[in-house]
């Protein structure tokens, strides 16, 4: 972990002390968001980057949702 990196739920789990499946994904969507979100909105490409990271964080959520 980068130093001054926070989260909410540890990168890794107790068990085998390996990334969570899904919370890379999470993360990178959640920090493409805040890239564009400093963008002005008319910016071309921003929608199509926005939808996709949105996407992305969607598969993250789904693929944590599923790890037991």
């Amino acid at each position: 972990m980068a130093e001054g990196e926070n989260f909410l739920i540890a990168p890794t789990s107790a068990k085998a002390s390996t990334t969570l499946a899904g919370l890379s994904d999470a993360v990178i969507a959640q920090q493409i968001l805040s890239l564009i979100a400093k963008l002005p909105a008319k910016t071309p490409g921003v929608a199509e980057i926005k939808k996709g990271a949105i996407a992305l964080a969607q598969a993250g959520g789904a693929k944590l949702a599923k790890t037991k």
